[in-house]
C-alpha cells in the first residue's frame, strides 16, 4: 500500500532511485553548502583556539604566545614545502643562501 506522496517507494527500479537522488540534489544544493561553510568555520575557530592555548607554541625568549589572526591558518600551515636548515637541524637566522640545484 504505497502512498501517493511517496512515488519512489512504489517503483523501486534503478532508474527511479537515481532520479530520486538527482531530484534530492537539485532541490537541496543551495542549503547544504551554506551549512557546510558554517560547520567548517566553526571547526576552524575551535582549532584556532586550540592552537592559541598550546603551551608548546610559546616562545619563552621573546615572551610571545602563539596568536591566530585568521581562521584558515591550519590549512596554510600544511602548505609549507621546504624548510632550510644547517647540519645540526637548527634554523640559521636567514643566513643560509640557496644558490642552485
Amino acid at each position: 500500500a504505497a502512498a501517493w506522496y511517496l512515488p519512489y517507494v512504489a517503483s523501486s527500479g534503478r532508474l527511479s532511485v537515481v532520479g530520486g537522488w538527482f531530484t534530492f540534489l537539485i532541490l537541496l544544493n543551495n542549503y547544504v553548502p551554506i551549512s557546510l561553510y558554517v560547520s567548517l568555520e566553526i571547526a576552524h575557530l575551535v582549532q584556532g583556539v586550540l592552537m592559541d592555548s598550546d603551551l608548546g607554541m610559546y616562545h619563552a625568549d621573546s615572551d610571545t604566545p602563539f596568536a591566530t589572526r585568521t581562521t584558515n591558518l591550519n590549512e596554510e600551515l600544511g602548505q609549507v614545502s621546504y624548510v632550510f636548515t644547517d647540519k645540526t637541524g637548527t634554523l640559521t637566522d636567514n643566513s643560509l643562501q640557496f644558490r642552485k640545484c
